[in-house]
């Protein structure tokens, strides 16, 4: 009975049974792979939302900033009151900020002594709350010029 196979034995897996899970050896191999991949993505991620929120602190100091340089123009071209102040504008995410405005006329920063006044604005986040600007902390700075002119006086004082 040469075309009769019903007594053969079967060759390689083709009788065995299925396997269903996978082996110690895949499951370490694929907790390696996953692993080596998502610890990167994960620190990445994380550097990026640190630049995104001193990006935001950024934005929220320049906004600060320009209102206070604004500020010092406004009142320094009414009345040629060459005076500093400083204090604290707020919060942004619980750290206070706060600002420095400086204002003179000296040669010494490029005024003209009752001709033109140099306004220097200095807006940071007081990271340790200490209240003063220390190295290191986020900070922007904006500075410009104003002239003394007769008409802002006049305007200023209703003339």
């Amino acid at each position: 009975m040469r075309g009769d196979n019903t007594h053969a034995k079967p060759v390689g897996n083709a009788g065995a049974r299925k396997r269903t899970g996978q082996t110690m050896l895949e499951l370490v191999a694929a907790t390696t792979i996953i692993s080596v991949a998502i610890a990167p993505a994960l620190g990445l991620m994380r550097e990026r939302v640190i630049v995104s929120a001193d990006l935001r602190h950024y934005e929220w100091l320049h906004c600060r900033c320009i209102a206070q340089l604004e500020l010092a123009m406004a009142t320094t071209s009414a009345t040629w009151n060459i005076q500093n102040k400083q204090g604290r504008l707020g919060s942004v995410d619980s750290i206070p900020c706060h600002f420095l405005t400086v204002v003179s006329d000296q040669p010494s920063v490029g005024g003209v002594p009752g001709k033109l006044a140099v306004i220097d604005v200095l807006t940071f986040r007081d990271s340790n709350r200490n209240g003063t600007f220390d190295a290191g902390e986020l900070h922007l700075r904006l500075a410009t010029k104003v002239a003394k002119t007769k008409t802002y006086q006049e305007l200023a004082n209703g003339q």
